[in-house]
């Protein structure tokens, strides 16, 4: 959606927009694809860029600094959105645009906990990257403001299933916090697999909003990632740095809403 939305302004604009997408490549080939692709628009001489950082392999780190670099030396302006990345040595702070991670968690926790669930798990899908830990930070602090709540266990889905099955047959929390909405529609159908009813007997989230979270069965509670304003805050930062190279660094923080459907009303 953000990418549907970037590309309709840029149309809009009269703006030519190039695009790199590492979703369908190979972990250990991530690095060389992301670089390639900068290098490409480096050559190309390309205005600007609007970037998300690789967050799905332990190298990411590294690699979101060699493709910032590479930008940074060709004095390309860039606007982070989603990630945020640490300011390169010497350097000050990219442009960003998202949202407060650890909001989202905060909500997702104050929502189940309102509606009675004491014992609460966690699961995310893979590599438990900064977005997903300030999720988890921000449950765990509305989990701490509530006595007698408590977090039952933090799952990883692509490792976890199996552990997940076993014990939430034997021990199931009165709520299941997920990532996103993907992890939570993989956790509505375990739960369907080993007998156990959404929302009667456990409550589950998700984040982001997306098109599955309507489609499963139940409707899926999810926090709201305002995909088309990030996209909109994006495109407009990037113009405005164009006339202000100098400028002081924007940090654009949006809100997201949480979002109540069938998973967590009873």
């Amino acid at each position: 959606p953000i990418c549907n939305e970037f590309s309709r302004l840029c149309m809009e604009k009269g703006i030519s927009m190039d695009f790199a997408d590492m979703s369908s490549v190979r972990h250990d080939m991530v690095g060389d694809v992301v670089l390639a692709a900068a290098k490409r628009m480096v050559d190309k001489k390309v205005s600007g860029v609007v970037f998300h950082p690789v967050d799905f392999t332990d190298a990411m780190s590294e690699i979101n600094r060699q493709t910032l670099r590479l930008f940074s030396a060709a004095h390309i302006p860039v606007v982070i959105i989603d990630t945020d990345v640490e300011a390169l040595p010497g350097e000050s702070r990219f442009d960003f645009v998202g949202v407060d991670n650890f909001e989202i968690g905060r909500f997702a926790g104050q929502h189940v906990i309102e509606r009675g669930a004491r014992k609460i798990a966690f699961v995310t899908w893979s590599v438990m990257n900064d977005n997903v830990r300030r999720r988890l930070d921000g449950l765990a602090s509305a989990i701490a403001r509530k006595r007698g709540v408590k977090l039952t266990g933090r799952y990883v889905w692509q490792s976890d299933e199996a552990l997940m099955s076993r014990r939430f047959k034997s021990s199931l929390p009165d709520a299941i916090v997920c990532s996103s909405d993907l992890v939570a529609a993989h956790v509505l159908n375990l739960l369907r697999k080993i007998g156990k009813k959404c929302p009667q007997d456990v409550l589950v989230t998700g984040v982001n909003d997306v098109d599955i979270a309507k489609l499963v069965s139940p409707t899926l509670t999810t926090v709201h990632q305002p995909c088309k304003d990030i996209a909109r805050a994006a495109f407009e930062t990037l113009l405005w740095r164009f006339d202000n190279p100098d400028a002081e660094k924007r940090r654009i923080m949006l809100a997201a809403p949480i979002v109540v459907r069938e998973s967590t009303t009873r």
